[in-house]
């Protein structure tokens, strides 16, 4: 019996090759996306599942909430955090480390290769339990001098000939450069891991004194901090009493408030910290990019909707089939065939049609998974061996098969054969109901996809190109400048690009527009009696505002020829003077009526090296936004500090960009031969702050066109069957005068209304899904109007133009082929 139906199957799948092809092919679109989406899902919930005992290990969170300023989070924390918490809870805590990656260059064999140094504890190689291919974990890391590589780096410094014993330079940490010897190889660690490990070097606080915000602080957040607890409960504990834990390590003595009022700390799983840190810490960096849960489980849904789409051709094409299988229904149940064995037929048409399907959508996933891999940077490959992935793939057969096929195998047997026999039409008005029903939800989906894709890739170029408050075109920075002993060659430095043809300015500064450090220091307004600010700064040097063109809206910007505004280390036990610049969020938030009611007023506060210093406010600049339109505008002063200074900004004329960057390469190279050339231009540091919203207009780009494509599939193939029901009236209509003109009309208005009812229902599901979405972003565009009647009209024109065709060919015909049809 089951031999019988499968070749009637096959019989009627050739018999109706444009019907087969429709739903094939509408199928196989929305199998390839559920798949591959399905691949990418798996992908990104394993993130960190190789780690033994990975749910009692977390890592340290931080964030700010400080009134009058932008929330600022991390997933890094303070230096002295891990010591803190180790000693306060003995017994939830088995063992912690901290991570500090830093990069800097190798020297080998009188050649400066980059390269990121990790910075840990010896306690890391047990917390992740890595996999030593040489060497002992016990002692890896315990000299000072020792260095552990992943096998991809011992391969790239030493080829295949045996690392363990030898020596690589690291250059530099602050002026100095260190030998340290070979003392194990590890495995590369999965992709699918949130650590970015090549190289782990010890920690050693005496080498990193150059730089005491890392490990000698409570509120520089630099370093990440893993805890190994013994129990999952104690995640709980932690979390409960984490502010009595913070006003006891970071008792608040200016403002004579809780610190814990405005910093927090988070325990976060690290398996969790794939989809779920950037909620908590989306402001610095992490090793990696950053997944995102919402995104995860949009492109699921939007995977299961195209799929749906699928489905709904099969369902819609069978019943408008209904009229050409209903005299094949009533001669099988005339013959005794009953409902049940009609229902195992139709389904195993289904059946059939379903693994046509499954085979190309392999083939349409072979195609596809590059360009997918590309946008999304991972490496996805058809795991046709997997047990999991062939049991979702049967899974997924049988759920298509009946979502697609048990209405249609209900309705089809469910004919009487009585009323077929006499003439009667198969179809009901209940089928016709349903196809329009489902036509509708169709095109809504189609319509909601577009206005996602139309208003996310708005935002991102707005945001790309929106007016930050300085000029960034035309401007190369110039990095790894920093560090004590390194002015002279920094100055030096500077003085040769200022010569470079093309070259029209130079500054010096800590930061640079996409910077996005989080520095604070508390400063009090001298005579107000108000208790001290917790503000950001930064050190910038002469010349930065002129640079990137930003004028002051009160006073002055800094000048060398006043001869004040450098900070100078004061005399012991004296206080230092020097000036600052604040900007106009920071006057707002120290109580200025005016911008220039700031001007002269002193902030005292403690610099270089707890020293004390009285700032006074020469200008006011406008509120620049170095980060991201995501966060918010910080409050911050402006000092000048030479010794913080890292990073040159150089102005040119535009006229030949990767002339100049080659040409600042090669200064770099005759003048600096231990440290790595880094360099970007700024305009392109800006766009790269937007990749994650470039993915996710592509994406949904593309699926949103599948989904079109698969409702214009439908849509033919129901507009053709529309027609052929209609040819007798069509005829009749010619026949008493009606033009191709008018005909055309008639058929197109027919599958109109459901396209027009379907922007009714993407609308506000839309609107509702994108007002979340740009709620994210402190400046966006507006939900104009325009973008949901653009999509709505779009899939309408589609719509008239995939209808139109068929509609012509039939109106076309002579009156009396279409008066003959039966």
């Amino acid at each position: 019996m089951l031999k019988n139906w499968v070749l009637v199957a096959i019989r009627n799948l050739l018999r109706h090759k444009l019907y087969t092809a429709i739903n094939v092919i509408g199928l196989a679109v929305g199998l390839a996306s559920c798949l591959m989406i399905m691949l990418h899902v798996r992908d990104e919930l394993s993130y960190d599942a190789w780690v033994p005992d990975a749910d009692r290990i977390v890592r340290v969170h931080t964030s700010y909430e400080i009134p009058g300023r932008a929330p600022f989070n991390t997933v890094r924390s303070a230096g002295k955090m891990m010591e803190a918490l180790t000693t306060a809870y003995p017994e939830q805590v088995e063992v912690a480390a901290r991570m500090f990656p830093y990069d800097t260059s190798i020297l080998r064999d009188g050649t400066v290769i980059p390269q990121t140094v990790t910075y840990t504890d010896p306690a890391a190689l047990a917390i992740f339990g890595l996999k030593f291919l040489e060497g002992d974990a016990a002692t890896a890391l315990s000299d000072p001098s020792s260095l552990v590589l992943t096998q991809s780096a011992a391969r790239k410094y030493f080829g295949d000939a045996d690392p363990i014993g030898r020596t690589l330079t690291i250059c530099c940490i602050g002026p100095d450069r260190y030998d340290h010897r070979v003392t194990a190889v590890i495995a590369d660690l999965p992709l699918n891991t949130h650590l970015k490990v090549e190289m782990l070097a010890p920690v050693v606080p005496q080498r990193l004194a150059a730089f005491p915000q890392v490990l000698d602080t409570w509120t520089s957040v630099n370093v990440f901090t893993y805890l190994k607890l013994r129990s999952t409960n104690d995640i709980a504990r932690l979390a409960d009493d984490n502010a009595a834990f913070i006003d006891r390590m970071i008792p608040n003595k200016n403002n004579n408030v809780r610190t814990s009022d405005s910093t927090r700390q988070h325990f976060m799983p690290i398996r969790d910290i794939r989809l779920h840190a950037k909620q908590q810490a989306g402001d610095i960096g992490d090793m990696k990019p950053a997944g995102d849960a919402g995104l995860v489980t949009a492109l699921s849904m939007v995977a299961l909707l195209i799929l749906a789409l699928g489905c709904v051709n099969f369902t819609n094409m069978a019943i408008a089939r209904s009229s050409l299988r209903g005299r094949e229904v009533a001669v099988r149940k005339v013959l005794g065939a009953r409902r049940r064995s009609l229902v195992a037929q139709f389904l195993t048409e289904g059946s059939v049609m379903v693994v046509l399907s499954i085979l190309v959508a392999l083939g349409l996933m072979e195609l596809a998974l590059p360009a997918f891999n590309g946008v999304t940077g991972k490496d996805l490959s058809i795991p046709l061996l997997d047990p999991l992935f062939l049991s979702a793939l049967l899974g997924l057969s049988l759920l298509v098969t009946l979502l697609g096929g048990a209405y249609p195998a209900l309705y089809l047997s469910g004919f009487q054969p009585a009323r077929i026999l006499k003439g009667e039409d198969a179809a009901d008005g209940g089928g016709a109901r349903l196809r329009q029903l489902l036509v509708v939800m169709q095109f809504a989906v189609a319509i909601g996809l577009s206005i996602i894709t139309l208003v996310v890739y708005r935002q991102t170029i707005f945001a790309t190109n929106a007016e930050l408050g300085f000029d960034r075109q035309h401007v190369l920075a110039l990095r790894n400048l920093g560090g004590a002993g390194f002015q002279s060659t920094r100055e030096a430095v500077m003085e040769q690009v200022r010569r470079l043809p093309g070259v029209t300015a130079v500054a010096l500064s800590s930061d640079v527009p996409t910077d996005n450090n989080e520095n604070n220091m508390i400063f009090t307004l001298e005579g107000s009696g108000e208790k001290g600010q917790v503000l950001n700064y930064q050190s910038l040097g002469d010349g930065f505002m002129e640079l990137y063109k930003v004028a002051p809206v009160a006073g002055r910007v800094f000048n060398p020829s006043f001869g004040t505004d450098l900070i100078r280390p004061p005399a012991e036990g004296e206080t230092g003077q020097a000036t600052a610049m604040i900007n106009e969020a920071a006057a707002r938030l120290l109580g200025f009526a005016t911008n220039a009611d700031a001007l002269g007023r002193v902030l005292k506060t403690k610099t270089l090296g707890n020293a004390p210093f009285d700032l006074t406010i020469v200008g006011v600049i406008p509120d620049i936004r170095f980060r991201s339109l995501k966060y918010g505008i910080q409050p911050t002063v402006i000092f000048q500090a030479e010794r913080q200074f890292d990073t040159l900004s150089i102005r040119f004329d535009g006229r030949d960009p990767s002339a100049l960057l080659s040409q600042v390469q090669s200064l770099w190279a005759r003048m600096i031969n231990d440290r790595p050339f880094n360099a970007a231009f700024v305009e392109d540091m800006i766009a790269a702050q937007y990749n994650e919203e470039r993915v996710q207009a592509t994406v949904f780009a593309a699926f949103s066109g599948l989904a079109i494509l698969v409702a214009c599939l439908g849509l033919y193939g129901l507009s053709g069957f529309a027609a052929r029901r209609r040819t007798k009236e069509i005829g009749l209509r010619k026949v008493f005068g009606a033009t191709v003109a008018q005909i055309v009309a008639l058929l197109v208005w027919q599958f109109s209304r459901p396209v027009m009812i379907a922007n009714l229902v993407a609308w506000p599901i839309a609107w509702w899904l994108l007002r979340g979405w740009l709620d994210g972003f402190e400046q966006r565009v507006d939900l104009s109007p325009a973008y949901f009647v653009a999509a709505g009209l779009t899939a309408l024109i589609i719509a008239w133009v995939t209808v139109a065709g068929h509609a012509a060919t039939t109106a076309m015909a002579p009156p009396i082929k279409a008066l003959r049809h039966e």
